[in-house]
């Protein structure tokens, strides 16, 4: 059936309303499935027609449900599809009586051949957009000697200084970055996009999977990716992937803070020594040698740079406060 014959039944629909008093809304989504739905004359939801007379027999048949339940509004919803030349049309009906949805669809064969077409090239494209991260990843994580430290030492950090990223700071969250950089070194565009496009079609819609996060770090991601990138049967590419991608991820964190350790002026571990000092002379403890266990206790009461693992902060206040004189 051509697209232009809609026009005539929705003609043909409103024009029988208006003989019965009957008001049309047109909706957006479908009616709430918490009501009873109730499919006029097929088992089957869809009433798939091929002629302009099919479709006006079925809007003829609604119709007279719709005097019957004496109706004063009508609901539908009209889709339309227009691609590759093809043209087609999907029509809901929906009256509500008592709490029952009585429904209509009329779908056109085009339509119905238009979706299975956008499906296939969906799938074509998801799977084509899927090999080709899969490739650019392998590109980088999967060469003989990757060694993920060596990466972010030559690569990522240098990306972060160039750009005026600051690393170094205690709130640092490297995942904005960490997205730019990986679609300038894997050379492929719009990474981020693309990353969602696939997220949302293999793992949101995939009813088995139970694995969330997915909003936040691009290396769960991918990670989560994985498992779509590979056959079943290529268990050990999955296996090799997923480490090195959680091993790079360690090896950010890592690196990140073993440099903003190393830029802390050592100035700033006398400071905090200095205050400890004074602190436990003010609690008049007596005992020249400062034990950890003091140490402990005093940062615990105070905001120290998170940037310094407390255990080598601990150890080097311990150093310096016995080496002076109390």
């Amino acid at each position: 059936m051509e697209d232009s014959s809609i026009e005539d039944i929705m003609g043909v629909l409103k024009n029988l309303g208006s003989q019965d008093g009957i008001e049309f809304f047109e909706i957006a989504t479908e009616i709430a499935d918490e009501l009873p739905n109730v499919c006029l004359g097929d088992t089957i939801e869809e009433k798939i027609v091929k002629t302009k007379e099919e479709a006006l027999s079925e809007v003829n048949r609604f119709m007279r449900l719709a005097e019957k339940l004496k109706a004063n509004v009508i609901f539908y919803k009209l889709d339309t599809r227009d691609y590759k030349g093809k043209k087609g049309y999907c029509l809901d009906l929906s009256v509500i009586h008592n709490g029952i949805n009585f429904k209509s669809n009329i779908t056109s064969s085009s339509y119905r051949e238009i979706n299975v077409v956008i499906v296939e090239d969906i799938i074509n494209e998801m799977e084509e957009n899927i090999n080709k991260v899969r490739e650019a990843l392998e590109s980088v994580f999967k060469t003989q000697n990757f060694d993920p430290y060596q990466l972010v030492t030559d690569s990522f950090l240098p990306y972060l200084e160039k750009n005026g990223i600051n690393y170094l700071d205690e709130f640092f969250d490297d995942n904005g970055a960490l997205k730019i950089w990986m679609e300038e070194i894997l050379g492929i565009d719009d990474f981020e996009d693309l990353i969602d496009e696939l997220i949302s079609y293999y793992i949101e819609d995939d009813k088995n999977n139970n694995i969330g996060g997915y909003d936040s770090s691009i290396l769960t991601q991918l990670e989560g990716l994985i498992p779509y990138m590979y056959e079943e049967t290529y268990n050990k590419d999955r296996v090799e992937m997923t480490t090195k991608i959680r091993n790079f991820s360690i090896a950010i964190y890592k690196k990140t803070k073993e440099v903003a350790m190393l830029n802390l002026d050592a100035e700033y571990v006398k400071e905090i020594t200095d205050s400890y000092l004074k602190y436990r002379k003010h609690l008049g403890i007596r005992s020249p040698n400062c034990t950890k266990e003091e140490i402990d206790a005093y940062l615990r009461k105070v905001r120290f740079d998170s940037r310094v693992p407390q255990e080598m902060l601990k150890n080097a206040m311990y150093d310096i406060a016995n080496s002076k004189k109390n």
